[in-house]
C-alpha cells in the first residue's frame, strides 16, 4: 500500500454529510486511545493483524487502528446487512466506487 495521499474533493449528500458529522467526533476519541492516525475509517473495537509475536500470541490492535482493506469490505458488509436502511446501498464497496466515479464523470 502507498504511503502517499492524494487529495480529491467529492460532492456529498446530506445524509453523508450527517453522518459524518456524527462519526468524526466518536473517531477522535478513537483515534486518540491509538495514538492517533489520519485515515478516516478505524476500528472501533480491539482486533489483530495476523501477526504472532515472539510467544505465537496474536497481536493485538487497539480501537482507532486504521482499518486495512479486509476490514474496510467486512465493516460495509456487516452494516449494510445489519442496518435497515442501508441495504438499498450497492452490494459490494467496488460497485460503491465506481458508481461514484461514473456519476464524477458524468457530471464533469
Amino acid at each position: 500500500m502507498s504511503t502517499a495521499t492524494e487529495a480529491e474533493w467529492v460532492e456529498t449528500s446530506t445524509l453523508t454529510r450527517a453522518a459524518l458529522e456524527r462519526w468524526l467526533p466518536v473517531r477522535a476519541i478513537l483515534v486518540a486511545r491509538a495514538h492517533g492516525t489520519l485515515r478516516l475509517w478505524v476500528s472501533l473495537w480491539v482486533n489483530h493483524d495476523g501477526v504472532l509475536d515472539a510467544d505465537g500470541t496474536t497481536v493485538l490492535r487497539p480501537p482507532g487502528s486504521p482499518l486495512g482493506e479486509n476490514g474496510l469490505v467486512t465493516s460495509y458488509r456487516v452494516g449494510r446487512l445489519r442496518y435497515a436502511g442501508l441495504r438499498e446501498l450497492l452490494l459490494k464497496l467496488e460497485q460503491l466506487r465506481r458508481a461514484v466515479a461514473e456519476r464524477q464523470d458524468t457530471a464533469a
